[in-house]
């Protein structure tokens, strides 16, 4: 929540403050936590630090070496679900899945359309 309402601090010195020690947390959590999703978590909301900051650097060099492999946990469970006779928790599993992933390809096509209006103006 700190990262997300730094900019409501009343000056820019009190703003970065607040994103670095945000930034801190999520860097202790990363060291302290056993729990991957965790890391994986705690690993973006810092490169969102970075980003808020004007780090672009530190930012990339975060988040390429994060798996991107997409692993799509829902064929198979719903594939469990199906051979258990459990018809209605394997449509669940895909309705489930399918709006998910709907949801984030719409929240990438804004940024894309925006730089593809970028380059064209640069061209």
């Amino acid at each position: 929540m700190i990262l997300f309402h730094s900019d409501l601090a009343k000056n820019t010195d009190k703003t970065v403050s607040l994103i670095m020690e945000a930034k801190e947390l999520f860097v202790r959590v990363k060291k302290e936590s056993r729990d991957l999703e965790v890391i994986k978590q705690a690993q973006y909301m810092e490169a969102s630090c970075y980003i808020s900051l004007g780090d672009s650097q530190s930012a990339v060099k975060l988040l390429e070496c994060i798996n991107r492999r997409l692993l799509v946990v829902e064929t198979l469970l719903a594939s469990a679900y199906k051979m258990e006779g459990k018809i209605n928790e394997a449509k669940s599993t895909f309705q489930i899945g399918i709006y998910q992933y709907v949801v984030v390809l719409f929240s990438l096509f804004p940024f894309y359309l925006m730089m593809c209006t970028e380059c064209m103006e640069i061209e």
